[in-house]
């Protein structure tokens, strides 16, 4: 799979968020039939004949303006924040700290209160007529997607470990098969409400003192429950670093920041990725110290003016020239039989 080119193009394709209130309406019995309305939120208007001569008329109606770029950005970042509180009340419930546990609950519940105020709403009008035109029911409801997607971009290892480990043990305690496997590329599906709800359920359990284990399963059916994880097998890692870096260097250079950002992110990722697979205990140091630099300049890069722009791109470029060796180094000692993807990837980077 190719990297992130830029964060326009996620946008455009509608990655951004998942989830609508399609099939929310649901009119039942009235005037003695049978009534089922269903409307798609976003279609505008649309309505439903019945054999009685009643008539369901659906209006839908965006309210404010429609998700910008850079909210949609930051609706994906804040799910990452939100996730991240979860993980810290887990250990700190696990240290027996339940202030800190106390702390990131809050923390986690006013992200989720940030999120709601940047998704927009959808106001759905109901009415009902009967055969003669008369208005036997109506309705009118603001409606708002709670289900988000966080983009693997702004996803860090932290975050991520923690989920897997928790649909693992839910799976085990199901007697299933949990899927999942530690060298993926994913995106995060966030079902917001059920994960609010969980936290309130733990902030109650943690009021009373023998209540810890109570909260501690509340949050991992957050994490194992309220997420879902969209998974791609990553054949290369050191490839898709490889090209995340590429992209990066040429955002960098048009000073496109958040973007190179973006790309930074992804290869730091994917890096670690590979660092899993190299076997040579020094290739794995000479991975970690460059996913080390590349993480400082990941942190500064939005913060790049006309006097540090090139000594940034500078370094993005030094960074993308030093994975392409070690790609190119790798592709070399590729053997001419197949190989599975870990061979592939096992040769130790080029010494410095």
């Amino acid at each position: 799979m190719s990297s992130v080119k830029n964060l326009a193009s996620q946008v455009g394709h509608g990655r951004w968020l998942l989830g609508a209130a399609a099939g929310l309406l649901a009119l039942s019995v009235i005037a003695g039939g049978h009534l089922r309305a269903d409307d798609e939120v976003g279609k505008g208007k649309k309505a439903h004949k019945v054999g009685s001569g009643l008539k369901a008329d659906v209006q839908t109606q965006v309210i404010g303006k429609p998700l910008s770029e850079d909210d949609a950005r930051n609706v994906s970042i804040l799910g990452t924040h939100l996730l991240h509180q979860v993980n810290r009340a887990r250990r700190a419930i696990d240290g027996g700290d339940k202030d800190a546990a106390n702390v990131a609950i809050d923390k986690a519940l006013k992200v989720s209160e940030l999120i709601h105020q940047l998704l927009p709403k959808t106001r759905v009008a109901t009415t009902v007529k009967d055969a003669g035109g008369k208005v036997i029911y109506e309705d009118s409801e603001d409606v708002q997607a709670d289900v988000i997607t966080v983009l693997r971009q702004f996803i860090e290892v932290e975050i991520t470990r923690p989920i897997l480990e928790s649909k693992k043990d839910a799976a085990e305690e199901e007697g299933r098969e949990f899927e999942g496997h530690e060298l993926i590329e994913s995106d995060l599906i966030v079902n917001l409400s059920y994960i609010e709800r969980r936290l309130h359920v733990a902030k109650r359990s943690l009021a009373n003192d023998d209540d810890d284990a109570d909260a501690d399963e509340a949050l991992a059916l957050a994490q194992s429950r309220g997420t879902e994880v969209k998974t791609i097998r990553i054949e290369s890692p050191l490839q898709e670093a490889r090209e995340a870096l590429e992209f990066a260097h040429g955002a960098a250079k048009r000073q496109q920041y958040h973007v190179a950002e973006a790309n930074l992110r992804i290869a730091r990722g994917y890096l670690a990725l590979y660092q899993q697979v190299v076997a040579d205990d020094s290739a794995k140091s000479e991975i970690e110290e460059l996913n080390k630099e590349i993480e400082t300049v990941t942190h500064d890069i939005t913060n790049t003016t006309p006097a540090t722009h090139e000594k940034t791109t500078g370094s993005v470029e030094r960074f993308r020239d030093r994975v392409a060796q070690w790609w190119k180094k790798a592709s070399q000692a590729k053997p001419s039989t197949e190989t599975s993807p870990k061979d592939k990837d096992s040769a130790k980077p080029e010494s410095k």
